[in-house]
């Protein structure tokens, strides 16, 4: 269980991390 929160987790950070300077690029 704790390990299968950590994965969610660090795939939700990798998922924003990859998102956000997209977003950005796209509004600036």
């Amino acid at each position: 269980m704790l390990l299968k929160g950590g994965v969610e987790r660090g795939r939700a950070e990798e998922e924003k991390a990859t998102v956000e300077p997209a977003v950005r690029t796209t509004l600036g």
